[in-house]
């Protein structure tokens, strides 16, 4: 629900466009004129008491008022009361009458004023009573007039006209019982995305209405708080919410040619903004970049300047020394450089449910459960306990809860020898029918992002690696398979679809991703490097790796453009187009970065946090081994056997049959 804010460019120009219609032209010309003829200076004294005291008093009742509607004057005395609509009509109709007196005023003084030029300034009788100078010249001080407020007044940023700032839940309470609950939230979470002029975020300067309230409808207490001065973040002193550089416009094309809903004028383009597309076919310029497995081919994307890395090394690090050690540490590099192409492709290509061992570095095979609100082996059948759905979680608003699920979940990966849970999932319930909105939260994304992070950050204390989903904007299940476009503009996605992320990576620490299957704009959401690299890992600062959603293909799942674009492992089960074909030192870089991303997570779970695993022997694969030796044993027997028995019959002949004598010659 947005409205659309419209303000004056400065102070200056609003308080010369305000004088001038509350001041009027007979205050400017005619009162001055008046007393010099007739006397009666004294009267300024009363005139200025007056203005004091009822028209200073008056504009800025009317000044608040508008402020507090943002709407139109008949619909702005209704807010105060249903039946002073009249006075609306009043306050538009008077004016009306009114300026017809100031334009004529006015293209007297815009006539006399070019007469001035010529000398002839005094010389206005015969315009006075000529209806054509009258109409011409009135409507080149309305022209004026009109283009001098046009100019002096800005299009603001639409806004919410009400969020949600923060929350906090009480014990239970008894009759009788209170308690006293602080609800903190920093200044820049009043802050709104501005996607057309600063292209950054934006804290307007005027006056928020605070206010505490016990549901989205009842205000308990509340309480204006000014801004003084607009701050824009856009610059690396000063990033919003603790940005690791500064966030900006990533995402135009994702806009598309759609018309979206503004609140402007109670809702204005509310007809055209939901009217059924009569168009279903992409832009051709949306289409020159639009790919699919059928376009995409990744020898047009390498850079000939890229070194290939080093692979095969023996330096003689395993991965169990990488615990706890920064993403940066020098000894990434050196572990990384033991890595071989297959090593790298296997990591990266076979990624279902799992991360695969790689023996060269002691990474052994890993398991990942699926959620969100349980844990389940879809090979296996094993599960955990569940716990209630998502939507329903977040109806308790408490989040000590929530991270008490995770910390169960941790409990309850340990033992089902699970080192990743595939969860939470914290997309916007945007309709009813979206499919999967009983895993998704709410529809508020300061709620779904409490409940997220606070999930993850019990899971990670356990060393359970979590991983959130669906990144982003999968807004409905509907043939979301089948190269779905997702089209928004900027502000929408930061505000309400990408916050629930944001908050999980900087507030809950969270160390994996899955994309999501749809496209945002013309690009697949696995494959959006501004999605991916930027905005996740740029602007968040996000350390961990980014796992798709179930790898299909589907016609447009691709390795090698994932790998290229952010994305780095592919949840897959079977071998389709999920692993690297393309080995130019571009992509080997590409393949090096995302085992650098899943070598790191894996590392700091749970299962490294006492050096290197020891993996135990299943009892199936025990039982297997069993079988071999015992069948190799056996075989071995029956040859021991068969060479004996022929040694013994080979011997027996011997004896039987004497040498032969010696033929006679004849």
């Amino acid at each position: 629900m947005e409205k659309k804010k419209v303000g004056f460019a400065s102070g200056i120009g609003f308080i010369l466009a305000a004088a001038g219609s509350a001041v009027g032209l007979g205050n400017l010309w005619g009162f001055p004129y008046k007393t010099s003829q007739n006397g009666g200076a004294a009267f300024v004294l009363i005139y200025i008491a007056c203005v004091l005291l009822i028209g200073f008093v008056t504009m800025l009742s009317e000044i608040y008022l508008g402020r507090r509607a943002q709407a139109n004057p008949m619909t702005a005395y209704k807010m105060i009361h249903k039946n002073l609509g009249w006075c609306g009509l009043v306050a538009i109709v008077i004016p009306a009458f009114i300026i017809c007196y100031y334009s004529v005023l006015g293209g007297w003084t815009t006539k006399y004023a070019l007469n001035s030029f010529s000398g002839n300034a005094g010389i206005v009788g015969t315009f006075s009573v000529n209806t054509g100078e009258v109409i011409l010249y009135t409507a080149i001080f309305l022209v004026l007039s009109m283009m001098i407020i046009m100019g002096g007044v800005k299009d603001g940023i639409e806004k919410a006209s009400k969020n949600l700032a923060g929350f906090e839940k009480t014990k239970e309470l008894q009759p009788g019982e209170s308690q006293k609950v602080t609800v903190k939230f920093d200044d820049d979470d009043m802050a709104s995305y501005d996607y057309k002029g600063a292209k950054a975020y934006v804290l307007e300067k005027g006056d928020y209405d605070i206010s505490i309230q016990s549901d989205s409808h009842h205000v308990i207490d509340h309480k204006a708080i000014t801004v003084k001065d607009t701050v824009t973040y856009d610059s690396d002193s000063n990033t919003h919410n603790g940005d690791q550089t500064v966030a900006t416009n990533q995402f135009d094309d994702a806009a598309g040619d759609v018309t979206y809903l503004s609140r402007a004028g109670h809702f204005a383009n509310y007809k055209e903004a939901t009217a059924a597309p009569t168009n279903f076919e992409m832009s051709d310029k949306a289409k020159e970049t639009f790919y699919n497995n059928t376009n995409y081919d990744p020898s047009q994307f390498n850079d000939d300047s890229d070194e290939m890395p080093t692979t095969g090394a023996k330096n003689g690090l395993r991965l169990a020394d990488m615990y706890g050690k920064d993403y940066d540490d020098a000894d990434w590099e050196k572990l990384l450089d033991e890595l071989t192409f297959d090593d790298m492709d296997n990591l990266i290509a076979n990624g279902g449910y799992g991360t695969q061992a790689v023996k060269s570095v002691g990474k052994i095979q890993l398991t990942d459960a699926d959620g969100p609100a349980s844990l389940n082996n879809n090979f296996t059948g094993v599960g955990s306990i569940g716990f209630p759905a998502s939507t329903a979680f977040a109806c308790t608003w408490n989040k000590d809860l929530a991270k008490q699920f995770g910390e169960m979940i941790g409990d309850m990966a340990h033992d089902m020898h699970v080192a990743g849970w595939y969860a939470p999932a914290m997309n916007i319930h945007r309709n009813a029918f979206s499919g999967r909105t009983f895993e998704y939260f709410s529809e508020d994304s300061l709620l779904s992002g409490v409940m997220a992070s606070s999930e993850i950050s019990g899971a990670k204390s356990k060393g359970v690696y979590s991983f959130m989903k669906h990144f982003a904007l999968n807004d409905q299940e509907t043939k979301r398979t089948e190269m779905l476009c997702t089209w928004t503009n900027e502000q929408a996605m930061r505000e309400i679809y990408l916050k629930p992320f944001e908050m999980s990576v900087k507030e809950g620490g969270a160390q994996a991703v899955m994309s999501s299957f749809n496209y945002i704009g013309n690009t697949y959401a696995g494959a959006d490097s501004a999605l991916l690299q930027t905005v996740l890992r740029g602007e968040w600062g996000f350390k961990g790796f980014v796992l798709t959603d179930y790898f299909g293909g589907y016609g447009y799942q691709n390795g090698d453009q994932e790998i290229r674009n952010g994305n780095d492992s592919m949840l897959a089960t079977t071998s389709i187009t999920n692993h690297i074909t393309d080995k130019s030192a571009t992509s080997v870089k590409a393949m090096r970065t995302a085992a650098h991303n899943i070598l790191y997570t894996a590392a700091n779970s749970w299962q490294y946090a006492d050096g290197e695993p020891k993996v135990a022997t299943p009892i199936w694969k025990t039982a297997m081994y069993v079988a071999w030796g015992v069948v190799a044993v056996l075989v071995i027997g029956l040859e021991f056997l068969t060479i004996k028995r022929y040694l013994s019959r080979k011997k027996a002949v011997a004896t039987i049959e004497p040498a032969a004598e010696p033929a006679q010659a004849e």
